[in-house]
């Protein structure tokens, strides 16, 4: 699942693969990339729980929401929510672009969770940033 980086691809994906918890791929097409991993190991799970014991748990949505994981479930339990939980957690610390170790990054006009390397993409975009870089090399 992984080698999916098209995000509407990996949504359609997941959904048909996990049809239990999965009413579509509409609520799964907003994750980026770098978190798909990490969104697919907790589906998997709760996929299993909800076989396992008869449950009506379904997603309602999922996506990036102020440089983390928004992730609700309809008909949970707390096996589930610890498995959310888990999720949301991680991807506090996971690059939404790549999938590599990232922190929260608010100096860029949003809140994004990016590595160095892409926090740096960024940062170059930033006309500010780069007027600084130009005044501090003169």
């Amino acid at each position: 699942m992984s080698t999916i980086k098209n995000r509407e691809e990996w949504a359609k994906a997941v959904a048909e693969e996990l049809p239990t918890i999965c009413d579509g791929f509409e609520r799964l097409r907003y994750i980026p990339a770098g978190w798909h991993d990490v969104v697919y190991a907790a589906l998997t799970k709760i996929e299993e729980v909800a076989v396992a014991n008869n449950l009506k748990t379904k997603v309602a949505q999922i996506k990036e929401k102020d440089g983390g994981l928004a992730f609700y479930v309809d008909n949970s339990t707390s096996e589930v929510d610890t498995i959310v939980e888990k999720a949301v957690t991680s991807c506090y610390h996971t690059c939404e672009k790549c999938g590599k170790y990232g922190m929260i990054r608010s100096d860029i006009g949003w809140y994004q969770t990016l590595c160095e390397d892409h926090y740096m993409v960024q940062k170059r975009k930033d006309p500010i940033w780069r007027a600084e870089q130009e005044w501090k090399n003169k």
